[in-house]
């Protein structure tokens, strides 16, 4: 009759049934008879050598009584000291004993991970948003999940209708390539980009900052990274309280389309006077704090600001 051990990494249930071996048996320390076993199988190994190591660290032989709690420990240390993705333990009845079946799991590793879109799609940042590192263990559920994350990076390049299509293909050695193919359809189109506040910049220049153009794409990532860039030129320019945001973002009927708002406000432009400075020159002061050094005028943005000037006078 088949001992349905569930032995399982950390998870462990044993069920001996009763007269498992009956006529044979062993006393241990606590007095009661237990089983005899009469082998130990292994099963899973690609070698012999892989065969005895794991029967060395299991570490329960021919002729030991069958103890549940040294079957749970072998199948920790087994699970341990190899490459398994799961370590099972089953047993049967034999000639004046049990057999024990110890069944290795390999563990699958992603050896191969590539991703394939049109061009102009940028595919290294598709591959920076699945998230998957070659040599890892090979999970379905992490592979649906970097795949989901494809397509909301997609969604945010302007390809709310990308599909993914994900091939895995077996290799040897327990290895796994996985494809993802990128099949971006119609993408949503900026139309029209409203520029709205005291900007204190030209057309040209917030358009070349931002880095879109109408009629092309949208990059909702790209658009607020460009935003970035407007708000750091204008601190530059002394500007020191300028705010940059995406208002909205309308598409048409047809979401192909979309118009897209943006606030660009300078504010205030601010002039530094230093007193007491007699190791550095003014300019040399002024250097310091164009390095971007002044993110805002709120008190965190000026106590960093004031840090990077003591910084300055420490090592000069």
């Amino acid at each position: 009759m088949l001992l349905a051990c569930l032995l399982a990494c950390t998870n462990v249930v044993a069920a001996v049934p009763d007269g498992a071996g009956a006529g044979a048996g062993a006393i241990v320390d606590d007095g009661i008879k237990r089983p005899t076993i009469t082998a130990v199988l292994v099963e899973g190994a690609k070698d012999d050598a892989t065969r005895q190591s794991a029967l060395d660290v299991f570490g329960i032989k021919a002729g030991d009584a069958l103890d549940i709690a040294r079957v749970r420990l072998g199948i920790k240390r087994v699970f341990l000291t190899g490459a398994w993705a799961d370590v099972q333990v089953s047993s049967d009845d034999g000639e004046g004993g049990v057999v024990l079946f110890l069944q290795l799991v390999p563990d699958v590793l992603l050896t191969d991970f590539q991703v394939r879109a049109p061009a102009g799609i940028p595919q290294e940042r598709l591959r920076e948003a699945a998230g998957l590192d070659v040599g890892e263990r090979y999970r379905k559920d992490r592979i649906d999940d970097a795949a989901k994350r494809i397509g909301a990076a997609l969604a945010a390049l302007g390809y709310p209708r990308a599909h993914v299509d994900v091939d895995v293909e077996e290799l040897p050695n327990e290895a796994r390539r996985v494809r993802m193919t990128v099949e971006p359809g119609d993408p949503v189109v900026l139309d029209k980009l409203v520029v709205s506040g005291n900007a204190m910049l030209s057309r040209p220049e917030i358009e070349q900052l931002l880095g879109v153009n109408e009629g092309s794409p949208l990059d909702r990532t790209h658009l607020e990274a460009g935003l970035e860039r407007v708000r750091a030129v204008l601190m530059r320019r002394r500007y020191l309280g300028a705010k940059t945001a995406v208002l909205s973002v309308s598409a048409d009927e047809t979401k192909t389309k979309a118009v897209v708002r943006v606030q660009i406000d300078a504010g205030p432009r601010y002039r530094i006077r230093y007193s007491g400075n007699y190791k550095l020159s003014d300019a040399a002061l002024r250097q310091v704090l164009s390095e971007g050094k002044i993110d805002s005028i709120d008190a965190l943005g000026l106590a960093r600001a004031k840090a990077a000037l003591e910084n300055t006078y420490r090592f000069a």
